[in-house]
Formats: structure tokens, C-alpha cells, sequence
């Protein structure tokens, strides 16, 4: 059975905007070990991504769009585990 999975990200409103409007189409996250294994455990079935505005004026401002690719890096030097998450414009 194929789930479909949202992955939910906060954002600054700084880039907040410039995600919303197409101009930076993608977010780069540092994630820990334990963070890390939950989207591992789900990472075939992530194909929407949620960006919430931190804005607290805004409370509700966010967005989802589809994502076109997820990519991990691992820094083994000091084990810093880095995702980029892209989705369509």
C-alpha cells in the first residue's frame, strides 16, 4: 500500500516570501540522527511539502506544493545530516 505523505517545515517570513512566490523554489533543513530516521522511514511516500510561516502576526500563512526531489547529504567529518527538499514553481 502507497501512502502519501506531507512534510511540514517553518519558515522565516524573510524566505517565506521568496518561497511563496516561486522565487526560491526549495529548502534546505540540518536535521538530527533521530529526525533523520523518521524521514528515512517515510522518505518514498513524502510527495507534498507544507511551508508555515513563523510570523506571528500570521498565524495561518502556509502553503504545500509537490515535491520533485529530495536529496540527503551526510558530512562525515562531522556528521551533519543535510536535506533539500525542491518542489515545482
Amino acid at each position: 500500500m502507497e501512502y502519501i505523505t506531507t512534510i511540514e517545515f517553518k519558515s522565516e517570513p524573510e524566505f517565506y516570501i521568496k518561497e511563496s512566490s516561486g522565487i526560491k523554489n526549495n529548502t534546505v533543513r540540518m536535521v538530527n540522527a533521530e529526525e533523520d530516521k523518521k524521514i528515512l522511514s517515510v522518505l518514498d511516500d513524502i510527495k507534498f511539502i507544507r511551508i508555515v510561516n513563523t510570523d506571528n502576526r500570521i498565524s495561518t500563512d502556509s502553503f504545500v506544493r509537490t515535491l520533485t526531489d529530495i536529496t540527503r547529504y551526510v558530512c562525515k567529518d562531522i556528521y551533519q545530516i543535510v536535506y533539500i527538499f525542491t518542489w515545482e514553481r
